[in-house]
């Protein structure tokens, strides 16, 4: 009827309209999903610190008090006034010296922002070690002879960035390599030509010399 204005309207642009925006997103490609995962990573080099590296996503909470540490965890259980000005980094080193209670000591080291302080800790340790021996960047990680007397967790972070670094070397030697051939292909199929010298040839202004002509297939085409 021509006073329905809705049914005018194709039902495709009606889908399209109805469609929500997110899909955008979802019915993206997994390989482009992919990229824009890796392009937000951090892009490491063989330059890069071993402190930068081990620290990433590492928070500090060492400088909280182990009072405000139990209040925001365990809802102040544990809480001393003869704690109330130790720091986090200190009871990490010597928990039983802060907490005698072995329930409330139990709990805090299970909890995972204690986790979180405990990993740090270790990570800190071997970057102390690590540069004391001189190794300061991913380069002298990578031909330091003492990697199996740091701990698995250190070794096993810095060894996978160093093979994520290596990978993308390959892969760019193989993009430039793979490069190289294309453009050998092309001159040779596309850029085919036969240089000539003649001497002695007449030039302008009845001088005599060298001339090197450049004859290119392409501006004699075959005929028939």
């Amino acid at each position: 009827m021509p006073g329905n204005q809705a049914s005018a309207v194709p039902q495709g642009d009606v889908q399209r309209r109805a469609r929500p925006e997110s899909e955008d997103v979802t019915d993206q490609p997994a390989a482009t999903q992919i990229r824009l995962e890796e392009a937000r990573r951090t892009q490491w080099t063989m330059s890069s610190t071993v402190e930068d590296i081990l620290l990433e996503g590492s928070t500090n909470r060492n400088e909280m008090r182990l009072n405000d540490f139990l209040r925001s965890n365990l809802g102040g259980r544990g809480v001393v006034d003869t704690n109330e000005n130790v720091a986090m980094e200190m009871f990490v080193l010597r928990p039983t010296m802060f907490i005698n209670d072995s329930e409330i000591l139990g709990i805090i080291t299970a909890s995972p922002s204690y986790q979180e302080l405990e990993k740090r800790k270790i990570l800190l340790e071997a970057i102390y070690k690590l540069q004391h021996e001189g190794v300061h960047f991913l380069e002298q990680w990578k031909d330091h002879e003492g990697k199996n007397t740091v701990s698995p967790l250190v070794s096993e972070k810095l060894n996978g960035v160093l093979a994520q670094i290596q990978r993308e070397e390959k892969r760019e030697a193989n993009e430039r390599a793979m490069l190289r051939v294309c453009v050998q292909c092309e001159v040779t199929s596309c850029c085919g030509s036969s240089w000539r010298r003649g001497d002695g040839n007449e030039g302008e202004g009845g001088k005599t010399g060298t001339v090197m002509d450049v004859q290119r297939s392409w501006q004699n085409p075959r005929k028939g």
